[in-house]
């Protein structure tokens, strides 16, 4: 049941790619940016699934941390809502385009229609960027986050002796900080000038004037801090998911728009066809005059009345055309509008040739048959000059 959505849009759909193009020319890369849009769901799941298990573990290392950490916390609180809102734009992102691109008839639908046109496919694809840029600014984090664990257990690892001298230093740099020790230094006057570097993701001098290294260590141990490490790939991953959800939504975005201008040229062709085949048949049709043919035959006159008067071929094929161009669901009304004129040109046809039948079957029922006859052609000629014969009439 599930065919191309548009075929119009599809020249090789029915075969081997057209004029010798090779698969990546014609039918290939529509279905390859068909297939970037699972996939790049299925990366970011699976990037939610190792952020989010390991976010316990992260979450545990960064209380040993103290206040100085306060922006990783904060990273890591709104680690859940960040994948979840992403998880779920790309799984709705990709039944839309599926939606698009394949065809099915038990899901035809206005609201279909309106969730798979160029318009919505755009504004999804502004969406995807805008989790892209959010991505690519907690890429940031994460690797800060990743630098300051794996400093802290490459000191862990060291042993029990360097762990106490590191934690003496966090001691000397707490006292170089009090207001006392500021005003004395045993090494002289200070041979370098200050220094303005920072960093907007963690607080260095509350990172490091409240740090338990001793602590940290044991609260950290088992490789509980390689869960940073993980944090770090799940967010490199979501790039890619987003950088490729945008490119599958770009192609399917271009794509829905050729064949709607493909659908809207042929609406216009056919529009154009059909006041041509108006104007053809309005030429052909006869033109009835009113009035009687009185004194032609005597007492059993027969009288013939005008054709109903019917809407110029101009004005008809003009409503027909403007209608299929302003809107493509107009075409419907186009098209029957020009049947209808149609129906009404074959109506008017039949009926002049059964009053001519009805007045040559008048005209033999009287003795003077062939001088009547012949008056009925004469006046028959003199009001319809350009009638063809009715068997030659043509009906379009």
């Amino acid at each position: 049941p599930l065919a191309a959505a548009h075929p119009a849009a599809h020249p090789a759909a029915h075969g081997g790619a057209p004029d010798g193009k090779s698969c990546c020319e014609s039918e290939c890369c529509e279905l390859f940016h068909v297939l970037c849009a699972p996939a790049a769901l299925l990366v970011s799941s699976v990037a939610a699934y190792s952020a989010y298990s390991h976010s316990t573990e992260v979450q545990a290392c960064l209380t040993g941390l103290g206040p100085g950490a306060g922006p990783l916390q904060s990273l890591m609180v709104s680690l859940a809502v960040n994948y979840v809102l992403m998880v779920t734009l790309n799984a709705v992102c990709t039944v839309v385009l599926w939606l698009s691109f394949f065809h099915c008839e038990c899901l035809e639908s206005s609201f279909k229609h309106k969730m798979t046109s160029e318009r919505v496919l755009g504004w999804l694809m502004v969406l995807v960027w805008v989790t892209f840029g959010m991505q690519l600014f907690r890429l940031g984090f994460t690797l800060t986050l990743n630098g300051v664990l794996a400093s802290l257990g490459y000191i862990c690892n060291l042993g029990p002796g360097v762990v106490y001298l590191a934690q003496e230093l966090v001691y000397a740099i707490g006292n170089a900080t009090t207001t006392s020790s500021a005003s004395y230094s045993p090494y002289g006057a200070q041979p370098y000038g200050s220094h303005g570097a920072g960093s907007p993701y963690v607080d260095i001098g509350g990172l490091v004037l409240n740090l338990d290294i001793l602590q940290y260590c044991k609260n950290t141990d088992d490789g509980r801090d390689t869960g940073a490490s993980w944090v770090m790939y799940g967010c490199f991953a979501t790039l890619l998911s987003q950088a490729l959800m945008a490119a599958a939504l770009g192609a399917e975005k271009a794509r829905v728009a050729v064949h709607d201008l493909h659908e809207q040229q042929a609406l216009e062709g056919k529009a154009n066809d059909m006041m041509g085949q108006m104007h053809h048949a309005f030429e052909q049709l006869p033109l009835l005059g009113g009035g009687s043919m009185g004194g032609l035959f005597g007492p059993s006159s027969v009288h013939f009345h005008a054709a109903p008067s019917m809407p110029s071929a101009p004005y008809v094929a003009g409503k027909a055309v403007g209608a299929a161009v302003a809107h493509p669901d107009a075409a419907k009304a186009a098209l029957d509008t020009a049947v209808a004129v149609n129906q009404a040109k074959q109506r008017a046809t039949a009926s002049a040739s059964q009053m001519a039948a009805a007045a040559s079957k008048a005209v033999s029922s009287t003795p003077q048959a062939a001088q009547a006859q012949a008056a009925a052609s004469s006046g028959l000629a003199h009001i319809m000059p350009h009638a063809t014969p009715p068997g030659a009439l043509v009906h379009t």
